[in-house]
This record gives structure tokens, sequence and C-alpha cells, in this order.
């Protein structure tokens, strides 16, 4: 079904709506489901990682919470309180905007590594419950991308400069201790990966009369090798082991970060680690807002399982295909969990 005429979730919330238009009514398969809100991600403390001790013990944890969650939290990560905070004001700021200003970054469609504001991920189908703002190319930066970022607010481009350079090198620290994690050595998936490109995905969840009827973001895995969240104190984020498993809230302690792996890693991995599930609620009365750092590998980098994850025992589950590739099949799916299964051999 095509929902071609869907009105934009702030227009409808600055008009008052009562009533959720069609075009938001969810029926998927990622809708239902029980919720368990005695479960928790795991916490994992990097304090300790420069001492040998701690860093076994930190390998230990990120190895046992990817095998069973695919999602943990860090603290004392190293991404500063200041730079953290200038990033959400800068994000706020920006969707503060009157409309008219934040369209002359619209595009309705998907660029790859490319900047722009949205309402929609498509023209078809039920949509999502919010706008957001992609920023691409992220690194390395150059002045040609740096221009197609937001100009307003003026603090936005620093904000994201920083906060973009911090978040990469934690996103490093966690690759190089799930390789560990792995039996591998601790630049095994980096120079796998390399170059890694980096963008940001900034989503508003806007209140809902009917939150029972939509959801912020459908029901879906993610494409890449890593994501690293930020989120505020509003509840809405989830994610399932499997179809058969409650939704498991998550919900950060304070300057705690969310990390998951993505279908790159399930790939690389031979399944050893997987994509797990996730989806966003909407919330009746309070505005939510989430800023995901992903990285990825370059569009045109062949990805299969690497060599130390395939043997008799354990044939290759996933044809080759490039990135590039991976990422038409994946919005061909729309973002339907189990992408990585149409590559299996």
């Amino acid at each position: 079904m095509v929902y071609a005429q869907a009105v934009p979730v702030p227009t409808l919330v600055e008009q008052g709506v009562t009533k959720v238009p069609e075009a938001y009514v969810c029926f998927s398969d990622g809708f239902s489901g029980e919720v368990q809100d005695e479960e928790r991600i795991p916490v994992i403390d990097l304090l300790d990682l420069e001492s040998s001790h701690g860093r076994q013990r930190i390998v230990g944890e990120i190895e046992r919470a990817s095998r069973e969650w695919g999602f943990f939290q860090v603290t004392n990560h190293g991404v500063s309180e200041e730079t953290m905070e200038g990033i959400v004001r800068a994000a706020l700021e920006f969707f503060g905007q009157p409309m008219e200003q934040r369209m002359e970054l619209f595009s309705g469609e998907p660029k790859m590594n490319g900047t722009r504001y949205g309402t929609r991920l498509d023209e078809t189908g039920v949509q999502d419950w919010r706008d957001f703002l992609v920023v691409g190319k992220c690194h390395p930066l150059s002045e040609e991308t740096f221009e197609t970022w937001p100009s307003n607010p003026p603090s936005f481009r620093s904000a994201a400069v920083k906060y973009c350079q911090e978040i990469r090198a934690l996103a490093f620290k966690v690759i190089s201790l799930a390789s560990e994690s792995l039996g591998l050595r601790p630049d095994r998936l980096e120079r796998e990966f390399d170059p890694l490109d980096q963008l940001l995905l900034f989503n508003r969840y806007l209140p809902c009369p009917q939150p029972d009827l939509v959801l912020g973001v459908r029901s879906h895995c993610d494409q890449g090798l890593l994501n690293i969240l930020l989120i505020d104190d509003v509840p809405g984020l989830q994610m399932r082991k499997n179809e058969e498993s409650p939704w498991v809230p998550i919900n950060t302690n304070r300057r705690a970060l969310v990390v998951n792996f993505g279908d790159q890693m399930q790939i690389a991995t031979n399944k050893r680690y997987k994509s797990f599930e996730h989806r966003v609620l909407a919330n009746p009365e309070r505005a939510r807002l989430s800023i995901s750092s992903f990285f990825n590998p370059a569009v045109e980098a062949t990805i299969k399982p690497l060599p130390e994850f395939v043997d008799a025992d354990h044939p290759s589950r996933y044809r080759p295909v490039s990135f590039g590739e991976y990422v038409k099949i994946y919005m061909a799916r729309r973002l339907r969990k189990g992408t990585p299964e149409s590559l299996e051999s």
C-alpha cells in the first residue's frame, strides 16, 4: 500500500490531531509481543580498560553480552559529558526550528552517506511516528561534506565534529574488545573493515495521541557493523532476542551509552555474534530524542564471513556481496530482520 500523501508527524502534532492517520497505523509482526520490564541489558564499565586484569574482565563481559544480547551499555567510556550535552543541545535546537528551515535539508530519497532531513523512510507502507536528520560522511571529514551539514543552529557543526571524534575513538575501543572476545587479535576486525564509514542519525519522536497504534521506529536489525546510541530519559527503545522472546526495555544510566552490533558483525563472525531486533514505541506525553552513531563498511567493500570462523564443521553461511549491494537488499526488505539470511549459501 502507498501513502504518498501522509502528513508529516511534526505537522500533525502542531495541528493537535487526536486520531492517528491510517498511514501511521501499524499492524506488523514487530508491533505485538509481551514486554518483560524486569530484564535489563548488561552494563559494562570501561574504567579499568588499560590494566591487564581490567581488560580481561571487560573482554569477558563483552563476549557474554554479545552472545546473549547483542546490546549492552558502557560507562566510563571516554566521551565527555560536555560533548554529549553539546550534541543534544544542538539537536534540540535543530528540531526546534520552524519546519520551513528544517525542510531546506529535506530529501525523500535515502542517500548513501549523505545528509538529509526527513519525516518518513520511504513512500510505501506504514510510516514511523518520527522525524529525523541524517548527517553523513562523518569520517574522514572534508570541507565539501562539512558544507552539507546543517548551518543552523550555528553551534551544530562544531558540536557534531567534537561528538563524532570522541564517539569514533570509543567505537574502535569496542571493536578491538569485540575482536579479542572472539579469540582474534585486537586489530583483526578493524583491519577487515578498514576504512569504516561513520554517520549520525538524529531521531525525534513527538508525543502521539494514540501510541498503542503506532511505532516510533518499526522493528528492525541494523545493517552495519556497530551502532553507539545516546538516548534521553524518555522510555521507548526495546529489543528482543528472537520472535518468541519478550521485548526488553532499554533505559540508560546517566551518561551511559548503548552499544549494539549489526548485520555485518553477524556475517563476519558466521553468526557467532548476532544482530538483534529492536524497535521504538511512541509516548503519549513526552517527546524523545536519540542520536545514533553508525559505523559501516565502505560501499565497495566485500562482506563475507572471516576465514577464522569457517571450517569443515562450520561452513560459510553467507555468500559474498558488496556492502552497497547489501544495503539495496536491506532497503528493499524495508529494514525487516533476517536480511543476512537472504545471503545464505
